[in-house]
């Protein structure tokens, strides 16, 4: 069975740049092996937008080729 890891990031909208910034910090996660599961937007204490991003855990003993 696979297993996940995930992380939930959060991203204030309060300026002209705030969509520019998300989709940056997606980007290099995406270049660490992350993918977006879910956005959200978030009235909870003005934070904005929610990206939910999961990846696999490989097992240590597996190698990247048998993966």
């Amino acid at each position: 069975m696979k297993k996940f890891e995930n992380v939930i990031l959060c991203f204030p909208m309060n300026k002209k740049d705030g969509l520019t910034k998300m989709q940056a910090s997606l980007n290099e996660y995406g270049l660490q092996g992350w993918e977006v599961v879910s956005v959200v937007g978030s009235d909870f204490a003005d934070i904005g937008m929610r990206a939910f991003l999961k990846r696999d855990i490989v097992p240590e003993n597996v190698s990247s080729e048998a993966a």
